[in-house]
Order: structure tokens, then sequence, then C-alpha cells
């Protein structure tokens, strides 16, 4: 690098990057996109009275309703695992109870707000920082996980096309019928 390249000022866009590497813009991050994500909640469940929702949840069998409580949390814990394996292979020593206590509730947040790779890597940089991991870290950790989730519902979908093809040819059949009847 020659003396002069090293004596021009900085751009604006690298000297932001720095200033948004601080421990006080990454708290100020993070607590906005929880705060977005709180509003974006909020906005959600604002219109639902709570009369109809306990109607809906009194018509529910029981069965129904722990069936979704358990596979929601069987889907947390495989969340977790994969958030494990994750740093693991990044070279994080981390144990699984710790992966998972971030991996939780990043992935709550995530599918409440939206935009996973801002929300979840925000609130995964400040839980992993208590645990000893830097911003960069946090984000590779969240970035593979991620996409090994992203992978694996395309695994899943093929490995169902692959053991019964039928219900997909007939939602794409039922779907043109419906097409072409709209044409006629």
């Amino acid at each position: 690098m020659s003396p002069q390249a090293s004596r021009r000022p900085r751009s604006r866009f690298s000297r932001l990057a720095k200033a948004s590497r601080s421990p006080v813009a990454r708290r100020v991050l993070s607590t906005s996109f929880f705060l977005a994500a709180a509003y974006l909640i909020y906005r959600q469940v604002a219109t639902m009275s709570l009369g109809a929702f306990l109607q809906a949840l009194a018509t529910t069998p029981v069965w129904a309703v722990a069936a979704a409580i358990a596979f929601t949390c069987a889907s947390y814990l495989c969340l977790s695992g994969t958030e494990w394996l994750a740093q693991r292979a990044l070279g994080h020593r981390l144990d699984y109870w710790s992966a998972a206590s971030v991996a939780v509730p990043a992935y709550a947040l995530t599918n409440s707000a939206g935009f996973s790779p801002a929300t979840g890597t925000a609130l995964r940089i400040e839980l992993y920082g208590r645990r000893g991991l830097s911003a960069m870290e946090s984000a590779k950790v969240a970035m593979l996980a991620g996409a090994a989730v992203s992978v694996s519902g395309v695994v899943a979908a093929g490995v169902a096309l692959v053991l019964d093809p039928s219900p997909l040819g007939q939602t794409l059949y039922e779907a043109a019928a419906l097409v072409l009847s709209g044409l006629a």
C-alpha cells in the first residue's frame, strides 16, 4: 500500500461500519430490532379479540393443541441442534444448552417478526456476545445455521416428493383446473 493510500480519508461507509461495531451501537441496533419486532407482533394481535381466541381454542380438540405444543417443542429442539452444529463447525465449543438458549429466542423472534438475517442475527450478536463470541462470529453462526435450516426444508420437500408425488400432482392439477375454468 502506498503512503498516499494510507493518508486518504475514510469513506462515509467505512466510518459507519466501524461505528456500528461499537458496543453502544450494537445495543442500540439490537434494541431497535427488538422494539420493531414487538410493534409488528402487537399489530398482528391487536385485531384479535380475547373472546374469539378463547372460542376458537374451546372448539379445538385437546389432542390437536397437545400435538401443536409437542411439534413446536420438537421443532425448537431441532433448530437448537442445528445452531449447536453450526457453531461447532465454525470452531466454537459452546455446549448444547448455551446454543439452545440463544437459538430458541432468536428463532422465536424471527418467526414472529420475519427477516431473519436482520432480526435473528441482531439478537444472536447480543446473546452470543455474552458468551464470548464476537459480532462477526455470531453472524457467521446465524448465517450457517440459517442456510442449514433452509436447505433442510428443500431436502424434506424432495424426500416427500420421492415418497409420494401424488399430492403435488393433485395440487397442480386442481390449480390448473381452476385457472382453466376461469377462462371458459
